[in-house]
């Protein structure tokens, strides 16, 4: 699973990244623990397991 450009968000828990779809590339993605769907979980902890610099995100944009 590749992912890049993590950043945090005003929510707890969430974090924006761009994920590799293997059919679509590189698509904007919202991961957290919570997701109804596997994907989303799996990504949430792979940011979490440390491997990934996780920038803060501007609360104002």
């Amino acid at each position: 699973m590749e992912i890049r450009n993590v950043k945090k968000t005003a929510y707890e828990n969430v974090f924006e990244c761009e994920y590799n779809h293997p059919q679509f590339g590189w698509i904007p993605f919202a991961a957290m623990a919570s997701d109804c769907e596997k994907l989303g979980r799996d990504i949430h902890a792979e940011i979490i397991s440390g491997r990934h610099i996780i920038a803060e995100c501007d609360p104002k944009q």
